[in-house]
């Protein structure tokens, strides 16, 4: 089978590989679909170095389909056969560190995450391991999805678990700064959530484009100021996510944020 295989930041590889065959308690996925995260090229180019294996095959916004199953497996996911989709959810943890048992697994001190220690979704076919399996990580879905859609489930429930942290309040004004994947679902979720204005800046019409599509409120970031001061009455944005990692846009988003407005940096910063 094909597989990228990152050996080294700025070295991504394409390489042929034995097609694995799933051991006791393990998965065998055939991958159809896998996205590229902002993190994979900040893997790529060396910008996020921890927890990464040399070697490691990237990829963790997936969508499979269980192609062989291993002794014992289906003891452990109930439901689970051959043919039925599935993705995985990328945080693999221990279950007994102090974040796991104060119900924070995405910040598990043990963590093993999928492409970036584990070999993730840009190979042909991915093995799910056993502790992977006990941990909750594989999710078969209950009815068919384009494969394409499936893969935002990861990027999705990290969206969640944001909104989770900030949370959108019904009536409330909401500025989303950067208009790509992720922050055209923050403004989905915002408006979702009752927001009264979701405005969504972004530097390039096509994206301003989707966002009203969307029925959000696209616009320039040298216009969103005011713009969010006309909706206000001068007070500032209820909440102000900022989905792009660039620096100086942490200093705008406080400036935009309302007193008590709440800010969440949910872009990957250096």
């Amino acid at each position: 089978m094909l597989a990228a295989q990152l050996n080294a930041p700025h070295d991504l590889e394409l390489v042929t590989k034995d097609r694995p065959a799933p051991g006791p308690g393990e998965v065998l996925l055939k991958i159809e679909a896998n996205t590229l995260c902002g993190t994979d090229y900040r893997l790529y180019t060396g910008a996020k170095t921890a927890g990464v294996r040399p070697g490691v095959v990237p990829g963790h916004e997936l969508a499979g389909r269980v192609a062989a199953i291993g002794e014992g497996a289906t003891d452990i996911v109930p439901g689970l056969e051959v043919g039925r989709q599935a993705t995985v959810s990328i945080v693999v943890s221990c279950g007994y560190c102090r974040n796991c048992l104060a119900d924070r697994e995405h910040l598990c001190l043990n963590l093993e995450l999928f492409g970036y220690g584990i070999d993730g979704g840009l190979q042909e076919y991915m093995i799910v391991p056993e502790r992977a399996l006990r941990r909750g990580n594989l999710f078969l879905t209950d009815a068919e999805l384009d494969p394409r859609a499936l893969c935002l489930a990861e990027p999705i429930s990290c969206c969640l678990n944001g909104l989770d942290q900030f949370k959108v309040n019904a009536g409330e004004t909401v500025a989303v700064l950067g208009a790509g994947p992720i922050g055209l679902i923050h403004a989905q979720l915002a408006l979702a959530s009752g927001a009264s204005h979701v405005f969504v800046s972004n530097r390039g019409e096509e994206r301003r484009t989707v966002a009203d599509r969307l029925g959000a409120i696209g616009v320039g970031p040298d216009e969103l100021p005011a713009r969010v001061a006309q909706a206000t009455g001068g007070a500032g944005a209820d909440v102000v996510i900022v989905c792009i990692g660039a620096e100086e846009l942490a200093q705008d988003a406080l400036e935009l944020a309302a007193d008590g407005g709440r800010v969440s940096y949910f872009a990957g910063f250096p």
